[in-house]
């Protein structure tokens, strides 16, 4: 009894190892070299997905990998570098006349419709289809229009929209350019009476954990600027605070 006792436990600590070891190795698919200036998606590595998956890079049905927080595109993880090199994630600011859709292809959310024609859209089966990563509109590939202006859907009174925001940067930290908001500016074409940006802070490590979960949750809704961690220095939440206020 003993030595199948001991048996168990070691076959347990080596499993525990091998999954750590696996899981490193699959989260520096997923990281940029030190001094890169690169603007690159902001990857949540997953185990196994709940879901048929279907990576933007291979249009493989993967099992696991990664999606970005930010934009929701979903990837393998031997094509994250290729994502970061060539699929376009929302940026924090925009040139004042980029006031377009952000489409990213495949994976829509169970039960979407077309905006333009109002069928159904999306596949269990393959990748295709697309979405809006500001506004969640959803359409066929045939319909959509690269063209047509976003109007940053359902919750654009709380949406501060990148084409009114201006960065610029401010040193280095660890090789890596250190970027703040310069200005932020008022939407011309939006009702200022109802327009109430929301800026989120939260602790990832206090509380149950929850705080993770809701960072990234809002990161797919809100411009990035607006949702911080306080694992960040806290001037940066501040300096978007005040840009905003005036």
């Amino acid at each position: 009894m003993v030595t199948f006792a001991a048996m168990l436990l070691a076959a347990f600590l080596l499993t525990f190892i091998i999954t750590k070891i696996w899981r490193r190795i699959r989260i520096s698919h997923y990281e940029l070299p030190a001094g890169s200036a690169q603007i690159v998606h902001r990857w949540h590595v997953v185990d196994a997905f709940d879901r048929p998956t279907f990576c933007a890079i291979s249009r493989r049905a993967i099992v696991e990998g990664a999606y970005c927080e930010s934009c929701g595109v979903f990837v393998g993880d031997e094509n994250a570098k290729s994502a970061d090199r060539t699929l376009p994630c929302k940026e924090p600011s925009a040139p004042a006349s980029n006031g377009r859709h952000l489409w990213v292809r495949g994976n829509l959310p169970p039960g979407s419709c077309c905006t333009i024609c109002r069928d159904p859209c999306g596949s269990t089966k393959l990748l295709c289809d697309v979405r809006c990563c500001w506004c969640g509109a959803t359409a066929h590939d045939d319909c959509r229009d690269p063209t047509a202006s976003c109007d940053f859907g359902p919750y654009r009174d709380s949406i501060v929209p990148p084409n009114y925001v201006r960065l610029r940067c401010v040193g280095r930290i660890r090789s890596r350019r250190r970027v703040v908001v310069s200005s932020v500016s008022e939407p011309k074409d939006w009702s200022l009476d109802t327009w109430r940006p929301l800026i989120v802070m939260a602790n990832r490590k206090s509380g149950s954990g929850d705080a993770e979960r809701i960072l990234r949750d809002l990161r797919g809704v809100l411009n990035p600027i607006q949702v911080l961690s306080m694992s960040l220095a806290f001037i940066l939440f501040l300096e978007v605070v005040l840009k905003i206020i005036d």
